[in-house]
């Protein structure tokens, strides 16, 4: 124990001595000894593991911060990149809808033209076609796409269709050909268009579009029968007015005449049917000046349930004696439409006439209205048991002149007239039928008239369309 630093506590002092030998010469060593505190060696070694331990702090924080911050931004950058992936999703998504909803306007558009629409590939498959190219063929769409052209057509057909697609493809431009193709047992004359369709490199498909020319010429037909029959209709309102003078003079003389003449007499039956064919000659010469005169579209309003149940009433008495059952179902609520009274208990006449024409030994009649659930429109339909209409009548029964009736019980205008009438007013006439043949239940025929709500008239100003 050394004295300074006892002299420095005031008492005795631990002190660690440390030794080592010193060579002095050889073989002869002296030792050295080291004498410290032994306080100051401990606060020395702890000083150095304090140190060392807020170092090693340092540190373990610095690498927890590193790893924070990277944990960070990974997930910034994670959620950056998701939100980049949900916006070029939701894009392509659009995208997506977008070429959607053009590819089925593009299909809508090319399966509502009646005309053929093929496109043949330069291998003779044929790669897409439209609605009436696959009904004119008799198949279904999904049994088309991809099949050869010649498992369709006869060999001499698909032959002479395939020739004409590869000239165009040689040619690298557009032809025009005919085709003779036989479809579900007949032969039918095509004219075609054919155009190359290149992509990236040379075309290797052919667009064919092609008509029948037989409709097309039995269309032109129509078209001719039409003017002919504005002609027609011209020359029968100048008639018309030149007639209905003699008419009304014979009219009125018959009925003074039938004044004078006394009751159960031979003159006065006579005179009665003069009186019959003179107002049938009436009724005849009115319903052609209103098929030829018809005015414009007007503003009129009226109840249909009302009209019809107008027109029931006259006729009640005729059903009954013919032995009809009349079912009346007549819906509430109704809108008014737009349509003039007297015309349309016109139309309903017609129809119900023709109703009771097709049912001379009784049947069954139902006369329904109510509001289309989808069109909007209202519906007045007459529903018969009668014996139905011929599949060859079917396409002409709104055509002036064209009788369904014995001889001699119609003059063929009562469907014409009431077809001008509701389309003057913006309506339409439809109607289905069956035959004793035709399968699908008992044979019958409903006419549907369907009409435009009338445009609600407001207070101080015109009036506002439905």
């Amino acid at each position: 124990h050394s004295a300074w630093p006892r002299r420095q506590t005031g008492g005795a002092v631990k002190k660690s001595v440390a030794f080592s030998p010193v060579p002095d010469e050889p073989g002869r060593f002296w030792s050295v000894a080291a004498v410290v505190p032994a306080a100051e060696v401990a606060r020395t070694v702890r000083s150095t593991y304090v140190r060392q331990l807020f170092v090693q702090a340092v540190l373990v924080l610095a690498l927890l911060f590193a790893g924070l911050a990277l944990v960070w931004h990974e997930r910034r950058w994670s959620r950056e990149l998701e939100a980049r992936v949900m916006r070029a999703t939701s894009d392509l998504m659009g995208t997506n809808a977008s070429l959607r909803r053009a590819e089925e306007k593009y299909r809508s558009v090319v399966d509502s033209v009646r005309e053929v629409i093929v496109v043949v590939g330069a291998d003779g498959r044929i790669q897409a076609i439209n609605r009436f190219a696959v009904t004119a063929l008799g198949a279904e769409a999904a049994d088309l796409w991809g099949r050869p052209v010649a498992d369709l057509l006869r060999p001499a057909d698909a032959q002479a269709l395939l020739a004409h697609v590869h000239q165009a493809l040689d040619r690298g431009r557009s032809l025009d050909a005919h085709l003779t193709i036989r479809v579900r047992g007949r032969d039918r004359q095509l004219a075609g268009h054919f155009v190359p369709l290149p992509e990236e490199g040379p075309a290797d498909r052919v667009l064919l579009v092609a008509h029948d020319v037989e409709e097309h010429h039995r269309l032109e037909e129509v078209m001719y029968r039409t003017e002919k029959l504005a002609s027609l209709g011209r020359l029968a309102a100048g008639v018309g007015h030149e007639i209905n003078n003699p008419i009304a003079v014979i009219l009125g003389f018959t009925e003074v005449l039938l004044e004078a003449a006394p009751e159960g007499s031979e003159q006065r039956e006579i005179l009665k049917r003069v009186e019959r064919q003179g107002l049938a000659c009436k009724r005849i010469v009115e319903n052609l000046l209103a098929f030829a005169h018809l005015p414009q579209q007007g503003g009129d309003r009226t109840d249909v349930n009302q009209d019809v149940r107008a027109i029931l009433e006259i006729l009640d008495h005729a059903l009954k004696t013919r032995r009809i059952d009349l079912r009346l179902e007549l819906a509430e609520g109704l809108p008014p439409t737009r349509a003039d009274s007297g015309q349309l208990q016109q139309v309903f006449m017609n129809l119900t006439n023709n109703a009771m024409a097709a049912m001379p030994d009784g049947g069954a009649l139902a006369v329904s209205t109510r509001l289309g659930p989808l069109s909007k429109l209202v519906e007045v339909a007459f529903a018969d048991s009668g014996c139905g209409i011929r599949r060859e009548h079917a396409d002409k029964v709104f055509e002036p002149f064209f009788p369904t009736k014995q001889v001699g019980e119609g003059t063929g205008l009562g469907l014409s007239v009431s077809h001008a009438i509701v389309a003057k007013f913006g309506g339409t006439i439809s109607f289905e039928t069956r035959t004793a043949g035709d399968p699908g239940g008992p044979p019958g025929t409903t006419f549907l008239v369907s009409l435009l709500p009338a445009p609600e008239k407001t207070a101080g100003g015109p009036a506002r369309a439905r």
